[in-house]
């Protein structure tokens, strides 16, 4: 009797401890429920930060230049390079500005013996390879950079088949008598090579035109006659159609009272009688010793044209002699920056 009432108290106790545990419906205990859906809510909030993560690492990665193979017909060939090169020699210090102001940052090597603009000095830096000179390659320094393209125009047209050696070569034109052409032309050739920055080389086009009709416009109404000088120590040049800066009479309309000056690149010797006869309204005056030195451009053809004959010209009676950038003129010629500042000096010369 008393083993039977013993048994019965020990199955009432274990009824009653189990009736006191708190369970949820279905049988599991509360707090193993609670702990799955902590571990439940970590697993999503650690999805959402991953997702989070893989979307700023996509937003984030820089975009990769497409690749294209393309072959440029130019004057001395035909090149097939692939665009958007990612080491670039230029031996043309006007390709290297219009290189540089659209943003390509491929250059590894220029021809730095010689003299830059300062818009460009950061070219003559250890950072970059010395190429040679304009008109001079040094062909041991450009194999060790292992250029994918170099890019040349009149100066270093004896090397082409050597530099083409090295790498693919282009010969682009230097602009002279159709510099707006030329400028063109090659700014387009370029947008065709480096894709990526195609937008800023062709959106200069029509910047440059826009101000080119702008001035000639004002030359036409005036009826302007022009003259474009060149003093080379001690000695002056004229230069009329077909020469390095027939862009005066070819594309901005001055009119050119001696269409008999040869068609040269290098120019006509002159004498101040000659300049005093021809008696421009406006004389325009280049210093190419200051553009191969450290000159300033201005001062030594300035003390060279204060004379009689030049003084009793009606362009300095007029206050219409300008003397112009000339490292610009002679040396960076078909720039974008380098362009811009030569119409500039002309469109201020008209003011």
């Amino acid at each position: 009797m008393k083993k039977l009432l013993f048994i019965m108290l020990t199955v009432i106790t274990l009824v009653s401890f189990t009736a006191c545990s708190p369970a949820n419906k279905n049988g599991n205990n509360a707090d193993t429920s609670d702990d799955a859906v902590s571990a439940e809510n970590s697993t999503a909030d650690g999805a959402g930060e991953e997702t989070s993560s893989n979307e700023e690492t996509e937003t984030n990665t820089p975009e990769v230049p497409a690749k294209e193979e393309i072959t440029i017909t130019h004057e001395l060939g035909e090149t097939a390079l692939t665009t958007n090169p990612e080491r670039v020699v230029v031996f043309d210090y006007g390709l290297l500005d219009a290189l540089d102001y659209a943003g390509v940052d491929t250059i590894i090597g220029v021809p730095q013996s010689g003299t830059l603009p300062e818009h460009l000095s950061k070219f003559t830096s250890d950072t970059y390879g010395n190429a040679g000179s304009l008109k001079e390659a040094d062909f041991e320094i450009i194999n060790e950079l292992k250029p994918d393209l170099i890019l040349i125009t009149g100066r270093m047209s004896d090397s082409y088949v050597q530099l083409s050696e090295i790498a693919p070569t282009i010969y682009l034109p230097m602009p002279s008598a159709t510099y707006i052409a030329s400028f063109e032309q090659n700014l387009n050739t370029l947008a065709s090579i480096f894709t990526k920055q195609a937008d800023s080389f062709t959106s200069e086009i029509a910047n440059v035109k826009t101000l080119v009709s702008d001035i000639k416009e004002k030359v036409t109404a005036g009826n302007y006659s022009g003259l474009i000088i060149q003093a080379n120590d001690g000695e002056i040049s004229v230069f009329g159609y077909g020469s390095r800066y027939a862009i005066l009479y070819d594309d901005l309309g001055f009119t050119l009272l001696d269409e008999t000056i040869e068609e040269s690149t290098h120019g006509q010797a002159a004498s101040f009688e000659y300049v005093a006869e021809q008696n421009p309204d406006f004389l325009f005056v280049v210093d190419r010793s200051a553009a191969i030195s450290s000159g300033d451009g201005q001062s030594g053809a300035a003390q060279l044209l204060d004379n009689e004959l030049i003084n009793g010209t009606d362009a300095a009676k007029n206050n219409r002699i300008t003397y112009l950038n000339s490292t610009n003129w002679y040396t960076v010629s078909g720039g974008i920056t380098s362009t811009l500042s030569m119409l500039q000096e002309v469109s201020d010369a008209l003011e």
